[in-house]
């Protein structure tokens, strides 16, 4: 009987040393502008654990559309905003319309679907590596231009619809600002408009 508590006492010991490591390592506080598994902290909750990160892609073209599916329009429903996380339900939505149209991995596929591969052959977890992209809500861009970590003004896509036939970018260039443009054919390459100010900006979470 002495033999069984001493047992027990060990292994309640034990698990207590494991708990207070993984406790000790999955709450660290963040900071803004903390570089995290290819990406930057750009947003944190009020406890500093919890937040967002961003990265910027330079591969493709940031200014293709939104919605290229051979030149038809229809509404999608990616409207979720207004709180962390709501680019990643568009996004899943945009993926999974994709799917079920027959355009995934093709070139008429949704702008999101771009995101939500990123960065390809990635092990979600790896040193250095993150699978867990979206195209970000304007909520999400909006803190992103608010942590002032993209020093220069720019444009991006949102993955917020606006219509049938709009979606809505952010131009920081006067402040912050989202805009609704045409999902296939767009002028945002104009330098009266975007032009090369035009950013492919991805978002995950921690």
């Amino acid at each position: 009987m002495r033999k069984i508590i001493l047992l027990l006492v060990c292994l309640f010991s034990f698990s207590q040393v494991v708990l207070a490591a993984n406790i000790g390592r999955g709450l660290s506080k963040r900071y803004i502008g903390e570089s995290y598994y290819g990406g930057k902290v750009f947003w944190l909750d009020e406890n500093r654990i919890k937040g967002l990160i961003y990265v910027e892609v330079t591969t493709g073209s940031p200014m293709s559309s939104w919605q290229s599916f051979n030149g038809d329009y229809f509404e999608t429903k990616a409207f979720y905003n207004g709180r962390p996380g709501t680019g990643k339900r568009n996004t899943d939505i945009l993926v999974a319309i994709g799917v079920a149209a027959g355009q995934a991995g093709t070139s008429a596929e949704f702008k999101a679907a771009e995101a939500a591969r990123y960065p390809g052959n990635c092990d979600d977890g790896a040193e250095g590596c993150y699978a867990n992209w979206w195209l970000p809500s304007t909520w999400e861009l909006r803190k992103l231009h608010e942590s002032g970590l993209i020093k220069v003004s720019w444009c991006a896509w949102s993955s917020n619809e606006g219509s049938e036939y709009d979606a809505y970018y952010v131009d920081t260039s006067s402040g912050f600002s989202p805009n609704d443009s045409n999902k296939i054919t767009t002028d945002l390459s104009s330098p009266t408009v975007c032009g090369s100010r035009f950013k492919t900006i991805y978002v995950s979470e921690i």
